[in-house]
């Protein structure tokens, strides 16, 4: 697991990651409810690089949902990428129960 200031840009690190592990598997899965350091690269290595990117609904506090979470992971997953504390409304994510959940993961990555 990796914790990332959300002020640093994710590009280098998440795109990095997931192009020199694309052997690996092609898959990231994040919340819908991400910070634009995120889905901007998301969006960027789904359209420039094939991959596929799951975006996990919220409830309406911006809770992720943990079942659903759990249910988009594949077994091409390689990248789960979550913001701990969102900036604009203050809603904390339970970074454990994701970490739990995707333990199988190689990369999980977190702002703090």
């Amino acid at each position: 697991m990796y914790f990332e200031s959300i002020l640093q840009n994710k590009l280098p690190i998440s795109q990095g990651y997931v192009l020199q592990h694309r052997d690996k598997g092609n898959h990231i899965v994040t919340s819908a409810f991400e910070h634009p350091a995120v889905t901007e690269v998301c969006k960027y290595l789904e359209k420039e690089h094939g991959f596929t990117v799951t975006y996990v609904p919220v409830d309406r506090e911006g809770i992720i949902d943990l079942k659903a979470f759990e249910e988009a992971i594949t077994p091409q997953t390689i990248l789960v990428t979550v913001m701990h504390a969102n900036n604009e409304v203050g809603t904390i994510q339970p970074i454990a129960e994701i970490g739990i959940l995707f333990v199988h993961i190689s990369n999980y990555l977190t702002d703090h």
